[in-house]
């Protein structure tokens, strides 16, 4: 089955139940589905086809999740581009992916209109009024029956392409099919503590172009509620799940600090909310005692990457009931990895590490990726020989199957002849009472070939302080090895990110290295 039919069929289903909030608008399934339908008949009757390519530039909107779905009916491919992007990196991968048709909110048609202009080949755009010289939403669906096209698609055709966060260069470009997007959306129904209920409502906060959008299709296929929220805004969000009655929720650890973090958290009664994922990193013990505390126990992590989808879930009952008590080392891993994933670690020749030895994570299975879009060198270089992908990461494994992540390979640190990774200093640095968050970062040094520098958002109470880095430092000597201590601190208002909210070491790490022919010493 594809995952068109996946769409009709739930929409049949659950035809009167509503499926998208919006703001203040919704609709329900059947409405949403005539909707989409009567675009991708729209986009094949004025001459788009089969694996044409069309780009999509939203925030969290219903129209956004409109375009990319009767894409999905049509058998055109959507292209997801983030707008928060710089202008080069929106015209590459509109050049990239050959898109002929760009749908774009109103507010971004200004800057695209302008962008296209510089193009060889200027795509068309649409907007949902029609604003400048765009063609209107209503004007390319208009006419057209509600029923799905008639479009032959079977479960290895292209379904959706993206790209990359772009952390470490150029971003990669993935290609996704409907088997597998079918196969994630499914792993919600069994692999997760909490499965998804038809009487669920799930609050998109974090960006549905990225991760949150992996769980609008599973919630669409139960009957349950997807809310969107255009700005992730911690009070909007806090807001919206009292509203509508919001019981699920996805976020990274950058947006769960800032939660309890916030003047408003004290007073911040969520009583409705059963079920959160928290992806892109683990959470310190610190940072999770204190979501646990204020909300409960209903917090579960999901470590994977784009190329495989999910690898491990650390499940509910693996995390601590109680904030005060005890604190299982299992609780700082990322789980053990989902039915038919298969997980080895190995060393940089590619030979497989022992258990407590760590090793960059490599794994195969059903939700391995066909490979980069166009690019079949960076795809052999992702692969081991025997068919797994390399994901960057280091972790270690203990004696019961359980990933404990370490870092990315290109963030270690050699210091002195010592391997260091910085996620690890920056669990014991957030734990700080005087520390928001923290990047940590290798920086050339004449005596230890690299130096640990440590970035540091303060908490707003210790701000201006003289004595914060001594104490600082003083408090690592307690908690870290001698040369995981820090000899540099930096001060910042806010650490650098990607869209995707991951902290971009390599902008930090960069002044340091500027002029050097490598950036390791």
């Amino acid at each position: 089955m594809n995952v068109a039919d996946l769409i009709s069929s739930a929409a049949a289903r659950y035809a009167e139940r509503v499926a998208f909030v919006d703001g203040n608008h919704q609709v329900t399934y059947a409405e949403f589905d005539g909707r989409i339908n009567a675009l991708a008949h729209g986009m094949l009757r004025h001459g788009l086809v089969k694996g044409d390519r069309v780009a999509l530039v939203f925030s969290n909107s219903l129209l956004g999740i409109e375009a990319n779905w009767a894409g999905y009916k049509s058998g055109i491919v959507p292209v997801s581009i983030n707008h928060r992007q710089p202008d080069d990196e929106v015209v590459r991968q509109l050049t990239h992916s050959a898109s002929v048709v760009v749908f774009c909110a109103d507010e971004y048609y200004d800057r695209l209109r302008a962008l296209v202009g510089a193009m060889p080949t200027a795509p068309v755009i649409v907007t949902p009024s029609g604003v400048g010289r765009s063609l209107a939403w209503e004007w390319l669906a208009g006419g057209s029956p509600a029923t799905p096209p008639q479009v032959g698609i079977v479960p290895e055709d292209e379904l959706h392409q993206s790209y990359g966060s772009g952390t470490t260069g150029v971003p990669k470009c993935f290609v996704e099919t409907h088997r597998r997007v079918a196969y994630l959306a499914r792993l919600f129904f069994y692999e997760f503590d909490a499965p998804v209920l038809a009487s669920d409502v799930m609050v998109h906060v974090a960006p549905v172009n990225h991760a949150s959008g992996v769980y609008v299709l599973p919630h669409f296929m139960r009957g349950a509620i997807n809310c969107l929220l255009e700005q992730p805004k911690l009070d909007l969000f806090a807001e919206t799940v009292r509203r509508v009655g919001g019981t699920r929720t996805l976020m990274v650890p950058t947006m769960l600090r800032r939660l309890v973090s916030s003047s408003a958290a004290e007073d911040m009664n969520l009583p409705t909310l059963r079920h959160v994922v928290y992806t892109s990193a683990p959470m310190d013990e610190y940072l999770l005692r204190e979501c646990t505390g204020r909300f409960g126990q209903i917090f579960e992590q999901v470590y994977g990457f784009a190329e495989y989808g999910v690898v491990s879930i650390l499940p509910i009952a693996d995390h601590p009931s109680d904030p005060k008590g005890p604190w299982p080392r299992y609780a700082s891993s990322t789980g053990r990895p989902i039915a038919g994933t298969k997980l080895s670690l190995r060393d940089p020749g590619g030979v497989p590490v022992a258990p407590g030895e760590p090793g960059e994570v490599c794994v195969k299975g059903p939700g391995l990726f066909s490979g980069y879009w166009l690019d079949p060198e960076r795809t052999a270089g992702a692969m081991t020989a025997d068919g797994y992908y390399r994901s960057g990461d280091v972790g270690v494994l203990d004696e019961d199957g359980r990933l404990y992540l370490r870092d990315r390979v290109n963030n270690m640190i050699i210091t002195g002849g010592y391997n260091v990774y910085p996620a690890s200093l920056e669990a014991v640095l957030n734990a700080a009472p005087e520390v928001a968050e923290s990047a940590v970062f290798g920086a050339p040094d004449d005596e230890w070939g690299e130096r640990v520098v440590a970035a540091v958002v303060l908490r707003p109470m210790y701000r201006g302080l003289d004595q914060v880095a001594s104490s600082l430092r003083e408090y690592c000597r307690r908690h870290l090895a001698a040369h995981e201590v820090p000899k540099q601190f930096l001060f910042l208002e806010d650490l650098p990110r990607n869209h995707a909210g991951k902290i971009l070491h390599r902008e930090l790490r960069e002044p340091f290295w500027k002029g050097r022919e490598r950036a390791i010493h």
